[in-house]
């Protein structure tokens, strides 16, 4: 691969783009075309792909227009290789149709082709937000024991994951601004403490493993209120949890459970007992929503729980080692996210 060849495409793929949108967004356009090739060093050939003739010499500073216009057209190739997803075979197609002109047609070709090359960094650019914006809500799936469950109950389970992903969206947009802002700054202190970025990196990363799961991956919840199964045929408790020793049948009187030290690639388990079904509210504290947030990070980050409630989990935060101890209470975890609940607009029917 001619190295300059491909660093000359991509600083004309940084003008054309600066054109219409800034220096700064051409800087990006720029710097994406060469990570890509970083990451994807399978593509070879570049330097016969980007061959147009007319690129260096002498006869190149007679003919300003043309010179330009294969520049242009060489970084045309580069994106819809690189950003674009376009193969070999189709970036050829592309370069087979290029034109080679002179004065004002060359200069009417260059202020197409510069167009082209703003779109597909556009394209690129936007479809590139969309992947990295995860999806909006996870999927709960009912395991068999929600046949011994009302209607009602059955029926909250979806609200109450979606709940959780928006308060879990709200709660990662508000410590991404710990710095920026005072309020969210004094929001994280009250319930984790006098701010250290090390106490803050974890509760950041603890909650970003929760948002991960919730609002992007399937969950798979088991009915252990009243009513649930009680003999070993309607056990439906996974058999790499039972090999595990894990309770296999309900009811129970707790709000939730997980095995966090017993995990499966790609697999998470709830079990969501009486207190869930009967004493947890729909919205506000202590709510179904949070009792799911709970629960997740003790399986996803094997928090604890050092203590239950609001009020001890402030108390918590301010007492003498108290936050070491809060970024690894499932309960804190719990209300700090509740406490975005005037943001949530999900309703239970």
């Amino acid at each position: 691969m001619t190295k300059d060849r491909v660093r000359d495409a991509a600083s004309y793929v940084q003008r054309a783009v600066a054109q219409g949108e800034g220096g700064n967004e051409g800087n990006r356009a720029k710097k994406a075309v060469l990570d890509f090739l970083k990451a994807h060093p399978e593509i070879t050939g570049l330097d016969h792909l980007l061959s147009l003739g007319g690129y260096r010499g002498p006869k190149a500073f007679h003919d300003e227009d043309k010179t330009e216009m294969r520049q242009y057209q060489r970084a045309l190739l580069l994106i819809e290789r690189t950003l674009g997803g376009k193969t070999d075979d189709q970036v050829a197609v592309i370069k087979a149709h290029f034109v080679s002109t002179t004065g004002t047609k060359a200069q009417t070709e260059t202020n197409r082709v510069v167009i082209e090359i703003r779109s597909v960094y556009s394209r690129w650019r936007d479809k590139h937000a969309r992947d990295l914006k995860p999806r909006t809500v996870g999927e709960p799936i009912l395991a068999p024991s929600f046949e011994y469950a009302t209607s009602l109950a059955k029926n909250n389970i979806g609200p109450a994951f979606a709940r959780a992903s928006q308060l879990l969206t709200h709660a990662w947009m508000g410590i991404m601004r710990v710095g920026l802002d005072a309020n969210e700054k004094k929001r994280l202190e009250k319930w984790f403490g006098t701010y250290e970025k090390g106490r803050y990196d974890k509760v950041r990363a603890t909650l970003k493993s929760v948002f991960d799961v919730v609002c992007a991956k399937s969950v798979t919840v088991y009915y252990r209120g009243t009513g649930a199964p009680s003999t070993a045929l309607e056990n439906d408790t996974p058999d790499f949890l039972r090999n595990e020793g894990a309770l296999g049948l309900g009811p129970t009187t707790a709000y939730g459970y997980v095995y966090p030290g017993v995990t499966k690639t790609g697999e998470w388990h709830v079990f969501l007992g009486k207190a869930f079904f009967a004493d947890a509210s729909r919205h506000g504290r202590d709510s179904l929503s949070g009792v799911i947030i709970h629960e997740m990070t003790h399986l996803t980050k094997k928090t604890q729980d050092h203590v239950y409630g609001a009020g001890p989990c402030e108390t918590l935060a301010k007492e003498v080692g108290g936050p070491a101890k809060a970024v690894e209470n499932a309960d804190s975890y719990e209300y700090y996210c509740e406490s975005f609940q005037s943001s949530v607009t999900t309703k239970f029917g």
